[in-house]
């Protein structure tokens, strides 16, 4: 993979995350204007209401991130995306009861408006992320998507990683390599001295380490290796 190609994959993934703030913030605030349409029958919010919609979007974006809702959940399971979701939600609507009994302003807001707005905004939160994940999974399963591995061992864990990755090829991983220290002539194993050049000829996206701890020094071979590449790490 060349380095123009990896600044442009790291641009496209700050551009998509981005996108992904932009539209959670803007869920919460849509499920604070349905439920205002639901409680009062009406559009149309004084200012109170449209300060609290300001602010919980707001601190969604400065929020979201700290619970990990923007990396990369690819080969993770969807319900631990999903609790974390509620996790975020949770505290930023903690946050705001907590500024609204600071400042008694309890009394200027519905709390049938409150927890309605709450639930929808959970709701529209985790659907948001169950079509995103669909429609990756839809991708994937056609070779698009696709992020390309190296795997680094040659033991039991290693054959455990690319079996599992393997068998789920909705995850879109792609075990393009596998290396060992001192592979034999005519085994399907780089030689580790390889590493760079193998990653940049078959545009390696990731590299995963399959070693146990007694290979301490094989580790930090690896990851000196690796310390001027731009692939991920696990």
């Amino acid at each position: 993979m060349t380095n123009l190609h990896r600044l442009s994959v790291t641009k496209t993934g700050s551009i998509l995350e981005l996108a992904q703030r932009l539209l959670d913030a803007l869920i919460i605030v849509l499920s604070g204007l349905i439920a205002h349409v639901l409680r009062f029958d009406s559009l149309t919010i004084s200012n109170n209401y449209a300060l609290i919609l300001l602010l919980a979007a707001l601190l969604t974006l400065l929020i979201f991130p700290w619970f990990d809702l923007y990396r990369s959940w690819r080969g993770f399971l969807l319900i631990e995306l999903a609790r974390n979701m509620l996790a975020a939600w949770m505290m930023i609507f903690l946050l705001l009861a907590i500024i609204l009994f600071a400042f008694k302003l309890g009394h200027t807001y519905s709390r049938i408006w409150l927890f309605s707005w709450a639930i929808l905004a959970a709701f529209g939160l985790i659907l948001s992320r169950l079509a995103v994940y669909f429609l990756l999974y839809f991708v994937r399963q056609r070779g698009l998507n696709i992020k390309k591995v190296a795997v680094i061992g040659e033991g039991k864990i290693a054959n455990e990683l690319i079996q599992r990755a393997e068998s789920a090829p909705w995850t879109g991983f792609k075990i393009m390599a596998r290396f060992a220290k001192n592979p034999t002539s005519g085994t399907i194993y780089y030689p580790l001295h390889n590493l760079s050049k193998v990653i940049q000829e078959l545009a390696i996206s990731e590299v995963w380490i399959a070693l146990p701890l007694r290979e301490e020094d094989v580790i930090k071979e690896v990851l000196h290796t690796l310390r001027h590449e731009t692939v991920t790490i696990r």
